[in-house]
């Protein structure tokens, strides 16, 4: 049975801070060491809660910060979503906020730990963390970050040695483990069951009523292809063509929301974009664009835009989409063959990470559509 004393407190304590500054990238050890680190800081802060006020904050903000971690968990494993950026940021400021806290709380009952070594130490942690990426820091950077790391490891251990003597006003019989263990399932399961059934319903937005799309432009040649999706040509001038790419059609799926890659040419060149509609063939729907620098960091630079992001009413059976692009022509590259390809995918509701893919390719030939190749 574990000893519920000071002593204890600091072994979790500890613990649960070497796991989460220490990241070991291999396999599943990253995940498994998140994983413990959550457990330690909440096993440690529930024997330290009724201590003090500080104990009391730590513990609060641990709790949060289990439901935070639960939740970007969730989002990482049972939906295609990407964590957000600003959740991102929340878990990290609470976790940094939580660890100084502590350092502070340790302080006061181990006078032993130097509170301006670890105050400095871990600040200095915190803003290396926000500027440097662990995939590709300097070898520099990484000895500091390790030497800051072991220099707060040592100020802790001389603690749990003096933790030794000391014993706390508020003894401790047992931690609850199987409470514990039982709410962090119950709050999982919940916040499952929101994501995947509740949330659909509420992020989709209908902007306005459908616009229909007008081109005053002398049309040079039409294709609908076999999973209909068509595709118009345009003659804007001699150097220049407008394509317009339109569908409409039964959803293979009861969706919660679909994305769609810009259309690139094979070849090269150059489309800009001069209208998009994504709707239930009545109502627009609003739509984000998506960027991407693949990373889910921090500080994003240097994005590329990488799609688009439709919530849908996973009532609606109809989708339509309508894309329309002008392209310039170099004029010695005008009679290239080339072709445009863009990928759409359909996120089924209320399944993990069931999607239906599909692929659209018009082919271009001498500034016509060539016929689509049949099986």
């Amino acid at each position: 049975m574990l000893d519920h004393s000071m002593k204890s407190a600091m072994k979790f304590l500890i613990t649960g801070y070497i796991l989460s500054s220490i990241i070991i990238q291999i396999g599943f050890i990253a995940e498994i060491q998140e994983y413990l680190s959550v457990w330690c800081f909440l096993f440690g802060l529930y024997i330290l809660r009724k201590e003090n006020r500080i104990f009391q904050l730590s513990y609060a903000m641990q709790i949060v910060f289990m439901f935070m971690f639960i939740f970007s968990k969730i989002l990482l494993y049972i939906t295609p979503l990407q964590i957000p950026l600003s959740l991102t940021w929340i878990i990290f400021t609470i976790q940094s906020i939580r660890n100084l806290i502590i350092l502070y709380g340790c302080h006061l009952y181990l006078p032993s730990i130097n509170l301006v070594i670890v105050m400095v130490c871990e600040m200095t942690l915190i803003v290396l963390k926000i500027f440097f990426q662990s995939e590709n820091i300097h070898i520099v950077f990484a000895l500091i970050i390790i030497l800051l790391i072991i220099t707060v490891g040592y100020q802790l251990y001389k603690g749990l040695k003096e933790a030794e003597h000391c014993s706390l006003k508020n003894n401790v019989s047992k931690i609850p483990i199987g409470k514990m263990v039982s709410i962090f399932l119950i709050g999982g399961l919940a916040i499952s069951i929101a994501t995947l059934y509740i949330w659909p319903y509420l992020v989709y937005k209908y902007t306005d009523e459908k616009q229909e799309l007008t081109v005053d432009y002398q049309l040079t040649d039409t294709l609908t292809l076999s999973n209909g999706w068509k595709g118009d040509i345009y003659q804007y001038n001699e150097n220049a063509n407008v394509y317009v790419f339109h569908y409409k059609g039964k959803l293979p799926k009861k969706c919660s929301y679909i994305e769609i890659t810009p259309p690139y040419r094979a070849y090269g060149g150059y489309l800009s974009l001069d209208y998009a509609y994504f709707g239930n063939g009545s109502m627009n729907y609003h739509y984000d664009e998506r960027y991407s620098n693949g990373a889910n960091d921090f500080l994003t630079f240097g994005q590329q835009f990488a799609g688009y992001r439709i919530y849908i009413n996973p009532s609606d059976d109809t989708f339509e989409a309508i894309l329309q692009y002008k392209e310039n022509f170099e004029e010695e590259s005008k009679y290239r063959s080339e072709e445009f390809v863009f990928n759409v995918c359909y996120y089924e509701y209320g399944k993990i990470n069931k999607i239906s893919q599909q692929q659209v390719i018009f082919q271009l030939d001498n500034l016509k559509w060539r016929p689509e190749l049949t099986e």
